[in-house]
């Protein structure tokens, strides 16, 4: 089986529901995945708009869990040794996109590594995708649009 990323709250390529939204009730989505390697040792989650702004930057994902759940806090450290840096609106956790826009893509990248993550929790969206690149397995993503 491949790595592979889904989310019960979108279809692959489909909308992203407005609760979603920093307009809604900004809550983060829901993510699972299936297939990452069997020697993986943490996920790292990262979620980028086409303009460029990060949305979400999670690590140290425990690869055995197959969900982070939607609604998370903001906090910092989640349960399980999850962390969460900042994003591109400057707070740690997700933000939804702020406004509709005409073919908004937002893409959920996972990526499976060899180890976990010692970072520091002001990490943002750039640092953790370089680190990743440095640690990486396998890789998986999901696309949704909000418009």
């Amino acid at each position: 089986m491949s790595f592979k990323i889904c989310s019960s709250a979108f279809e692959s390529n489909g909308l992203l529901p407005g609760w979603y939204s920093a307009s809604g009730l900004n809550a983060s989505p829901p993510i699972g995945w299936a297939g990452q390697p069997p020697n993986s040792e943490s996920l790292a989650l990262i979620c980028r708009a086409e303009d460029g702004r990060t949305h979400w930057v999670m690590w140290n994902i425990p690869p055995e869990l197959q969900t982070v759940y939607g609604k998370q806090p903001r906090n910092s450290v989640l349960e399980n040794g999850i962390r969460q840096g900042w994003n591109s609106f400057g707070v740690s956790g997700w933000t939804g996109p702020e406004q509709k826009q005409e073919n908004c893509l937002l893409t959920f990248t996972l990526t499976a590594l060899d180890s976990l993550l010692d970072l520091p929790a002001d990490t943002d969206g750039e640092e953790l995708h370089r680190v990743c690149q440095e640690k990486q397995l396998a890789t998986a993503s999901i696309s949704c649009r909000y418009c």
